[in-house]
């Protein structure tokens, strides 16, 4: 009964419901050890909140996630899923063979699983591999037209597009994301760092007076912090300089 209630609170993503999400998950973990979807889902909903708010992204918080996906693995090795959580906390750490590996693995569990895709894409574009990286992506969408974290999916897509210096395509991708009602704040962050190196002007202007609207704290430090998954200094300076260029404060 926690699991299901954890799921529901976890896809209204919201900064309490992935607290409760993460309490639920937790106390089934203590109801039953050997439930894996408890371990699995509890180490997602620990993490997202570094990104999507004002969780505090530690060392110490990570490899508590990263052990919590490792016992749900023990659990089930069959389970693509869970694969595919393992794959992201490793993709926190900046571990991006150890989350390739993984998703590689889950693919051959579940080829038909939507976020397997994106995570996959997600792993080569932070290695700059974005060639390989696009038909990722454009997989994951056709897989899961009606998922809750198709949003997400367009999200990380728009991202690799932008790193990839394809600036009209990163628009195109955060549009796609911002479509979803669901949808939280960082495809308008990524449309704003496109933007701004695509000619800026009262375009870029405007989207950023709505993104600071949608977060009010956001500023071009708070997107370095947040984006802790990215290791190449080119990848940051890029993002960080579309952000000035569209007038993202410091």
């Amino acid at each position: 009964e926690c699991y299901p209630l954890g799921m529901a609170h976890f896809f209204r993503f919201t900064r309490d419901d992935f607290r409760a999400a993460g309490d639920l998950f937790e106390r089934s973990q203590k109801l039953d050890p050997d439930f894996g979807e408890g371990y699995a889902w509890w180490s997602f909903a620990a993490i997202m909140p570094t990104f999507y708010f004002d969780a505090e992204p530690s060392d110490r918080l990570f490899e508590q996630a990263l052990q919590s996906a490792k016992r749900a693995v023990e659990t089930d090795e069959q389970n693509a899923f869970f694969h595919l959580i393992l794959g992201r906390t490793y993709l926190a750490q900046q571990e991006y063979a150890k989350c390739l590996s993984e998703m590689h693995l889950a693919m051959e569990l579940n080829p038909n699983m939507a976020a397997i895709y994106c995570g996959m894409g997600d792993s080569l574009n932070y290695e700059a591999r974005y060639q390989e990286a696009a038909p990722q992506f454009e997989r994951s969408l056709q897989l899961g037209p009606r998922e809750p974290l198709r949003w997400s999916y367009a999200t990380y897509g728009a991202l690799m597009q932008l790193f990839a210096e394809n600036f009209q395509e990163a628009i195109k991708w955060a549009d796609e994301a911002i479509s979803s009602p669901r949808c939280l704040y960082w495809p308008y962050a990524h449309r704003v760092a496109a933007l701004g190196h695509d000619g800026g002007g009262d375009v870029a202007r405007e989207a950023t007076q709505q993104l600071l609207q949608l977060n009010p704290g956001f500023s071009r430090c708070e997107a370095a912090k947040r984006l802790y998954f990215v290791k190449r200094p080119e990848q940051m300076q890029l993002y960080l300089d579309g952000l000035a260029r569209a007038g993202v404060p410091e």
